[in-house]
């Protein structure tokens, strides 16, 4: 009889590879699909519900897994993820200094994401033997499932484009966003896969290879094609400090001579390309490809003027709070004070955010967040810098480089765009500073980690909790808001009413459009002329965004028909500071004094109009109260006479 072989214990620090397939399949593969047709913004607060809940049940199943020794958290103890764990403390108190609490939530959460996703990943690498090699392959996957969404979006809207451009005046490129659902998120989100890919490249052999070298092609023309200057501006600038970093370090990663003269050549042909273009004449077409490369330094031109005037706000904002910020989520509650009539049309005033993520943090968080935002970058450079220097792996210098590149691109996108908003590039974002924090900790690791699961499992587990309420709770909210304007547009006013109400959310103001459910449920009760019940509605939309000047619009209209003319003239030259060019405030303006009686005020009002006499009605009006005024005069004097 044979004897009974004893079960195989696993080898602590060697816990298989499911927990990389699991960790990347979703971050990777999942999240970037995962979305909700019926919401306004599709792919938001889905991703965040979802992400919330992945980042729970890691955290459950990882702590189990150290318990029986399989799992080691020394990692945690580099300096980067304190920093991101004081920084996500700041963006919690932080709130203590916001007007609307409710818009600091998703800040919050999102915040923990990166972190905790970062802390999990670096967890999980640190413990998969082949997980360079593994990763690349991932990502090579998740880039062909985006390519080709795009290239079905861009065949359709584009290449079969009747018009250059859409019925709201952008180009027909808008139609290109994946499954990102705007085009900029799109571009930022392709190459943001470049340094992985581009891994995959120097570290897989044959097929995997072929594909790789193809996707990095495939990828870089639909990011030219997408048209998208911010990510045009970001791979220049990362090929250019790379380029940079590669001259300094080519001995210490073993590249030949050549490979540094190439790159020297690289970027005195650049550098004289650009030079070139910016010489000759501007292009009469600003939307052609050679105009849009042109408009990048045009200050004057209208893709950069309204940028320029919100950047120019935004630092007016950050000079009244520089210590505290005015909390997170709440930089666009405050935005509209700091217009200063630099905006001339309705439209330009939809700024959920000044697209530029430096400011918005400094805007929000105040110098102490803005340093500590800055700080976690600057352990993750010189993570990357010290492998390329200490590593004695070239794969590990090879991949560190690539990660520096990435993150060079990142940050100057996040120049001119809003990546820090996205979850797909919060998670590109979380797995470059794991990455490069895994490669720098088996040079210099640190001690084991001794920690007490029950006081990090339970804000954890609580927190990831709050973000799928949080997110589930939104995404309900989103669905009715959209039913509601659907039933808008077919003048459904009692339809309208009742989604409106149905989106109320405990945990969320304001919707993509910046606007609160009471906004909508009091336009809804306007159009049904119960302006009573609309006054109500507004006054409770108003407190929890005091200068959105839609609100502030409305609300006077339904004041004027109740009767409540000073509190509908406070409104309306409350909208008329924001926007000084609103000629429908102005008109509404002077038709409130003429019910209160007050007709030269009212002929003032349609006076301060630009160009008021090319505007249609408002002459007649003007005369019609001219004759007025001279006959209130003429009373005036003949009572003065009695």
């Amino acid at each position: 009889m044979k004897p009974l072989k004893k079960k195989q214990k696993t080898e602590p620090g060697k816990p298989g590879l499911f927990t990389f397939y699991f960790l990347t399949a979703f971050i990777i593969l999942f999240i970037p699909v995962f979305h909700v047709q019926k919401t306004l913004d599709q792919a938001l607060m889905p991703r965040t519900m979802a992400m919330s809940l992945f980042v729970g049940v890691m955290a459950v199943f990882l702590f189990a897994l150290k318990k029986r020794g399989q799992y080691s958290f020394s990692i945690l103890r580099q300096h980067i993820f304190p920093l991101l764990l004081a920084y996500l403390g700041l963006v919690i108190v932080s709130i203590l200094f916001a007007i609307n609490f409710k818009e600091s939530f998703f800040d919050i959460i999102r915040t923990f994401i990166l972190l905790s996703t970062a802390g999990i990943a670096a967890i999980v690498f640190g413990h998969t033997e082949n997980w360079k090699e593994i990763l690349p392959k991932f990502v090579i996957i998740a880039a062909a499932i985006a390519l080709s969404i795009g290239a079905v979006q861009y065949y359709t809207h584009v290449f079969n484009a009747v018009r250059p451009t859409l019925p709201d005046g952008r180009t027909v490129e808008y139609m290109v966003f994946g499954l990102m659902f705007h085009k900029n998120e799109y571009s930022t989100a392709l190459a943001l896969m470049l340094p992985f890919v581009g891994y995959g490249i120097y570290a897989l052999r044959n097929y995997w290879r072929i594909a790789g070298i193809i996707t990095v092609v495939l990828l870089l023309i639909m990011i030219v094609l997408v048209q998208t200057r911010a990510v045009w501006v970001g791979l220049a600038v990362s090929f250019l400090f790379t380029s940079i970093l590669v001259i300094l370090y080519s001995r210490t990663l073993k590249f030949p001579l050549l490979v540094r003269n190439i790159l020297l050549g690289g970027l005195l042909a650049g550098g004289l390309a650009v030079a070139i273009i910016f010489s000759l004449e501007k292009p009469k077409d600003d939307r052609s490809l050679f105009g849009r490369i042109r408009s990048i330094t045009d200050t004057r031109s209208q893709h950069n003027i309204h940028r320029l005037n919100i950047w120019k706000s935004t630092i007016n904002l950050i000079k009244d709070h520089p210590i505290t910020g005015v909390g997170a989520g709440n930089w666009r509650l405050h935005a509209a004070y700091y217009f200063d009539g630099k905006f001339d049309q309705v439209p330009q005033l939809n700024w959920d955010k000044p697209h530029n993520d430096f400011l918005w943090v400094a805007a929000e968080k105040g110098l102490i967040g803005f340093l500590l935002y800055l700080a976690v970058f600057g352990f993750a450079f010189y993570y990357q810098i010290t492998v390329i220097r200490r590593s004695e792996k070239t794969g590990d210098k090879i991949l560190s480089l690539l990660f520096f590149a990435g993150l060079i691109c990142y940050l100057a996108i996040s120049f001119f765009g809003f990546p820090y908003e996205r979850i797909n590039h919060q998670n590109y974002l979380a797995l470059i500073f794991a990455g490069s924090t895994v490669m720098y900790h088996s040079i210099r690791p640190s001690k084991e980690f001794k920690i007490n699961s029950l006081h990090v499992l339970a804000p954890v587990i609580l927190i990831s909790a709050f973000g799928c309420i949080f997110g589930y709770r939104t995404t309900k909210q989103e669905i009715n808001l959209n039913k509601a304007l659907a039933a808008m547009h077919k003048e459904d006013w009692r339809t309208y009413l009742h989604f409106s109400r149905l989106a109320v959310n405990p945990f969320k103001s304001l919707d993509p459009l910046s606007n609160p459910p009471e906004y909508y449920e009091g336009m809804a009760l306007a159009k049904l002329n119960r302006h009573q019940e609309a006054v109500l509605a507004y006054e409770k939309a108003i407190k929890q965004f005091p200068n959105n000047m839609w609100i502030i619009n409305w609300m006077g209209q339904s004041y004027y028909h109740v009767g409540r003319y000073e509190e509908a003239i406070e409104c309306l030259e409350k909208v008329i500071r924001i926007i000084p060019q609103h000629t429908e405030a102005y008109i509404n303006l002077s038709a409130t004094y003429y019910q209160m009686g007050e007709y030269q005020k009212s002929y003032d009002a349609l006076q301060r109009i630009e160009n008021y006499e090319s505007v249609p009605g408002v002459r007649s009006n003007m005369r019609a109260l001219e004759r007025m005024i001279q006959q209130q005069s003429g009373q005036r004097s003949a009572n003065t006479g009695n």
